[in-house]
């Protein structure tokens, strides 16, 4: 028998590596849970205080199922408690460990908050429904991927899919049944997150009749409204959203569904994100006759076709509803539920030539396939192209709603770029890049140096402004007489130039960065002739 000891808990377990595991992993956390405990129910539990005989902790092993206390039995006697429940999937993927640990931290704080219940004055049984939802809840509020992960959760649904009987004005005396207590959870966090009372209000309520005091009484205190309205208010409003004629239909997928909203006031969110599955370079190479860079010559080089095998991932979720489901289009084509091998939509296509400029298709025929897979209240699109004629620009909508209730969409349209092929040049074109395009090297420096010089000065603790400003203004010119001889060289408009500068996104960030600050500088005092010289013509930086 082994044993680890924190500050507040001794916790004894087998010398087997299941038992250490588990062990290890609650002596990490149990002290933050016990601060926070502390906090939720205003209580001194310590080893200088309510706990100064200490908590001991039973990790069993091989484990079972659940865990158990023997409550709290003073200051004098220690208060003790088993942690029989493992996660042990048949397959575990990447998770498994850390589920294994969050569900281990799970059950010690659900049965430390049922130690807390018979000494906080808030008259919670934690043998009753409503001390059970307590625990739950707290237990999830620290370790939610313990109780999620788990896979016992969520445990609303039963009651939701139920006839919905009315535990809110009846306590059961017991905290066995999944019927009850799941109601009470549900009630619970409508309290919290759709009424907007603080858990700590909700734990700490005194009492105002025995031997039982309901949650409706406790809905009573905090609003001062009749106790006999809690549950009609309560049914009244998750009818709205998940109504009780469609009570088998229901399912959701937390136990803390709330706020829930009306159409007006949902959201639904959208991401995308583009993955490169694969490519293939064709051969032979082919050749092409293209500057490298603006202050290159013209020259042959050869170049390879790149087609591309691209995936375009949209992952849309949802605020404000009890359980939505979702439609999606692409470019204005409804798509199905399910995978499709073939969809054919019409797109702007950006089609790049190997000479480095590109040609733009209007409403061009395109060929991708898609797939739906859609989880409670959230809905993920993938994409992927079959053809490779260029860059494809699509609009993509998704639309929720609410799946039992017929109230009204809520929609949201975001653009996604599908490259599908580029080109990939030989080794002598980028060392002719590096090689003749020197000053554009030497400019990105001193425009990286001047900002650096600028950020310095504007901050500096001593206020010599003369002296700043002129010297960012030095600064300027140094950077401005380099680009006028560059674009000199090149044969350019200035204009051009820094066009051409604007491809490199480091140097357009610094060419940015010199502008704000030398903004800064002019407000305080007249710019140079040779830098209004400059930005009149189109060759300043700033």
């Amino acid at each position: 028998m082994g044993q680890l000891q924190t500050r507040n808990v001794c916790i004894n377990l087998n010398d087997v590596p299941d038992g250490q595991i588990r062990a290890q992993a609650i002596a990490q956390s149990c002290e933050s849970d016990i601060t926070r405990l502390n906090t939720l129910f205003r209580i001194p539990y310590d080893v200088g205080g309510l706990n100064a005989a200490g908590l001991r902790v039973y990790v069993i092993s091989p484990p079972s199922s659940g865990a158990s206390n023997t409550g709290w039995h003073g200051i004098l006697v220690p208060s003790s408690m088993d942690i029989k429940g493992d996660f042990m999937p048949a397959n575990p993927g990447l998770q498994a460990a850390t589920t294994r640990d969050e569900l281990a931290r799970f059950l010690f704080v659900a049965e430390l908050s049922e130690i807390y219940m018979d000494i906080a004055p808030g008259s919670w049984n934690r043998g009753w429904s409503d001390g059970e939802a307590l625990s739950i809840i707290l237990a999830t509020e620290l370790h939610p991927i313990g109780y999620y992960g788990g896979g016992s959760a969520p445990r609303v649904n039963t009651w939701l899919q139920s006839d919905r009987q009315d535990f809110v004005s009846n306590t059961e005396l017991t905290d066995k049944n999944e019927l009850s207590y799941g109601c009470g959870i549900l009630f619970i966090n409508y309290l919290r997150h759709q009424l907007g009372y603080d858990l700590a209000d909700i734990i700490a309520v005194r009492p105002t009749k025995f031997p039982i005091f309901t949650l409706a009484d406790r809905f009573a205190a905090l609003s001062g409204k009749p106790a006999s309205q809690a549950y009609p208010e309560f049914m009244t409003f998750l009818d709205g959203f998940l109504p009780r004629d469609r009570a088998a239909l229901a399912w959701v997928g937390r136990d803390d569904i709330f706020p829930l909203r009306d159409t007006a006031d949902r959201s639904v969110y959208m991401s995308t994100a583009t993955l490169q599955l694969g490519s293939n370079r064709l051969e032979p190479a082919k050749h092409v006759s293209i500057q490298p860079g603006p202050l290159c010559g013209i020259k042959p080089y050869s170049f390879w076709t790149i087609e591309e095998s691209n995936q375009v991932t949209v992952n849309a979720s949802c605020s404000g509803f009890a359980t939505a489901s979702f439609r999606w289009s692409i470019n204005g084509v409804e798509l199905g539920p399910n995978s499709s091998p073939l969809l054919e939509l019409t797109a702007d296509v950006v089609v790049p030539k190997p000479d480095r400029t590109t040609d733009t298709k209007t409403a061009a025929m395109v060929r991708v396939t898609y797939s739906i897979a859609s989880s409670w209240n959230r809905s993920t699109l993938t994409i992927k192209n079959i053809n490779h004629d260029g860059t494809y620009h699509l609009d993509i909508r998704v639309t929720a709603r609410e799946t039992l209730v017929n109230d009204g969409d809520v929609s949201v349209t975001q653009s996604a770029e599908l490259p599908t092929i580029h080109f990939e040049y030989d080794r002598i074109f980028s060392d002719d890049q590096r090689r003749c395009n020197g000053d554009l090297e030497q400019i990105s420096a001193e425009l990286l140096k001047l900002t650096e010089h600028m950020q310095l000065i504007l901050n500096a603790p001593d206020p010599q402004p003369d002296l700043r400003i002129g010297s960012i203004l030095d600064a300027a010119k140094r950077v401005n007489a380099t680009i006028e001889a560059a674009a000199e060289k090149m044969g350019v408009t200035g204009q051009v130039f820094l066009q051409e500068l604007s491809r490199s996104s480091r140097i357009s960030q610094e060419v940015a960065a010199a502008r704000t600050r030398l903004l800064h500088a002019q407000q305080e005092k007249a710019i140079s002739p040779l830098v209004e010289r400059n930005a009149a013509k189109g060759t300043g930086t700033s």
